[in-house]
């Protein structure tokens, strides 16, 4: 070794004792040539010391990594060599991802492009999703209305509005007239009509809802590279804008490990869980009218009474009739639940992946 070589080689390594001392990030290389070029010598220790513009001052340079800025490559209170320069958006001082685990770039609540140096794969994801029992409904098509003119009608009456005597029971006969002699002399008249029957449904129809909860969020795979730097056993990774968070992730339901302490379980979809069968029947309110009237033949109405099962005064009526008529008119006609339907099995999770943040 000649003599000016050792002698550069006594000035560079001087000059990086305080360096080294510090712990702030050296270069991966650093080339001295001989005292005669103190330019280069000088240029070498600038860039050690991270205060030089010809190096990489703490990582290596490239795209979405450290790049020397000028500034210095180390904080002398918090050991943390990775505070700025890292890709358009900065640095993150990251713990380092284990085996199997991948940076993301990781937002919980939004779907908004991914940022920059983190261009791999972008999946949009439903985050924390409930995976419990779904809820079950039960819907059935009505073929053909049922009727409110088939069945009996009963009826009460008396003086006051008790109606606390029982008359005969009639036949609602489809709304014809029926010719039958009826005692009314009484203040006070009840009629119940039937209730609708007949009608039919078409074939029941099943959904089943997942639980509620979750959110639409967004991972973006790191396209950069992850480099040394920072103090505490942590890693320099580009830093993400807000809402975006870096954080890691493993395919699969797994625990988080050391540094990451949040852990998010997403997936692609979600498929409800399973439900049981359900039958339904035709269903209608019904309103109907009783009327009574002088002649046999549904002429001359003596009186016209809510077949509701109220008591109705009815005054004036101090005659017999000699024939009725129900009408009635339907509302709300479908198809009832007879039977619901049950929980058969939890939601899953389509591509379920862990996501850990710090």
């Amino acid at each position: 070794m000649g003599r000016g070589l050792r002698d550069g080689l006594a000035v560079a390594l001087g000059t990086l004792a305080p360096v080294l001392a510090s712990g702030a990030c050296i270069p991966a290389a650093l080339t001295l040539e001989a005292a005669g070029d103190a330019s280069t010598t000088d240029s070498a220790v600038a860039d050690a010391s991270g205060n030089g513009d010809g190096g990489p001052g703490c990582c290596t340079d490239g795209p979405g990594q450290m790049q020397d800025t000028g500034a210095p490559s180390g904080d002398a209170a918090t050991g943390d060599a990775c505070t700025s320069g890292c890709g358009p958006t900065g640095c993150a001082c990251v713990s380092p991802a284990p085996p199997g685990w991948t940076y993301v770039a990781f937002d919980p609540t939004a779907r908004a492009a991914c940022p920059a140096d983190y261009g791999g794969t972008a999946v949009d994801v439903v985050v924390d999703p409930g995976l419990g029992p779904s809820t079950c409904a039960c819907s059935c098509p009505l073929t053909s209305p049922p009727t409110c003119l088939v069945g009996p009608i009963t009826h009460m009456f008396g003086n006051d509005s008790s109606c606390g005597m029982t008359g005969p029971t009639y036949d609602a006969d489809d709304g014809g007239c029926v010719a039958q002699t009826l005692g009314y002399a009484f203040g006070y008249h009840e009629g119940t009509g039937p209730a609708a029957t007949g009608g039919s449904c078409g074939t029941p129809v099943v959904t089943a809802t997942p639980p509620s909860g979750g959110s639409s969020g967004k991972t973006c795979d790191l396209s950069a590279s992850v480099q040394g730097g920072c103090g505490a056993g942590q890693v320099c990774a580009p830093a993400t804008p807000s809402p975006f968070q870096v954080c890691i992730s493993r395919a699969g339901a797994l625990a988080c490990p050391s540094g990451f302490s949040t852990s998010h379980t997403v997936g692609t979809s979600v498929t409800p869980g399973g439900c049981g069968s359900c039958s339904c029947t035709p269903a209608a309110d019904c309103a109907g009218t009783f009327t009574v009237f002088y002649d046999s033949m549904c002429q001359d109405v003596l009186a016209s009474i809510p077949a509701d099962g109220t008591c109705h005064a009815t005054p004036g009526i101090t005659d017999a009739g000699a024939s009725y008529q129900y009408s009635a008119t339907e509302s709300n006609a479908g198809c009832s639940v007879t039977q619901a339907p049950q929980p058969t099995g939890s939601a899953t999770l389509a591509g379920l992946t862990t996501v850990c943040c710090p």
